[in-house]
């Protein structure tokens, strides 16, 4: 469902910072809130 794909997005988005940013989960939610708060990330839904 379309629904679905902002999370899905974010959850790619964290899946590459782990991967190749060498970061942990926790750092790559931290990573995502701080850009979603400097307006760097925006969903729209």
């Amino acid at each position: 469902r379309s629904d679905k794909m902002p999370d899905d997005v974010m959850e790619a988005f964290k899946s590459i910072l782990i991967s190749e940013g060498e970061m942990t989960n926790e750092q790559a939610d931290r990573y995502m809130f701080m850009i979603e708060r400097n307006k760097r990330y925006q969903q729209e839904v």
